[in-house]
Order: C-alpha cells, then sequence, then structure tokens
C-alpha cells in the first residue's frame, strides 16, 4: 500500500469515530443518532477537505520556496 491510501484509510477510520462519538453525545435518542451519522460523516469529510485545500493554497501562495 501507499503512504498516500495507507494515511487516507487512518484518516476516515479515525473521522468515523469522531463523528460517532459526536452523534451519541449530540443526540438523545440513538435511533436519531444512526439516522444523522451519514450525513455527518459527509459533511466532517467535506469540511475536513476544505480546510485541507486552504491550507495547500496558503502554503502556495505564501510559503513556497524555489
Amino acid at each position: 500500500m501507499t503512504q498516500l491510501l495507507t494515511h487516507t484509510l487512518l484518516f476516515v477510520a479515525l473521522s468515523a469515530a469522531i463523528v460517532v462519538m459526536a452523534s451519541f453525545y449530540s443526540d438523545p435518542d440513538d435511533a436519531v443518532a444512526f439516522r444523522a451519522m451519514p450525513r455527518r460523516f459527509v459533511v466532517f469529510l467535506v469540511s475536513c477537505g476544505i480546510v485541507a485545500a486552504i491550507m495547500l493554497l496558503a502554503e502556495h501562495l505564501f510559503a513556497s520556496v524555489d
């Protein structure tokens, strides 16, 4: 496995754990928490992707060394 694939899989696994914990802490009913998990998981991954893209853009614009 390549390093990128390994790190991506580890990120997805840790993200799933974060989303599960957040779902059960925020909703008092387990059924509501289970129904909300897929949407929360997608929102979390997209949000992390946006933050990563902004960081890469800032690095490219302000911190690039040639």
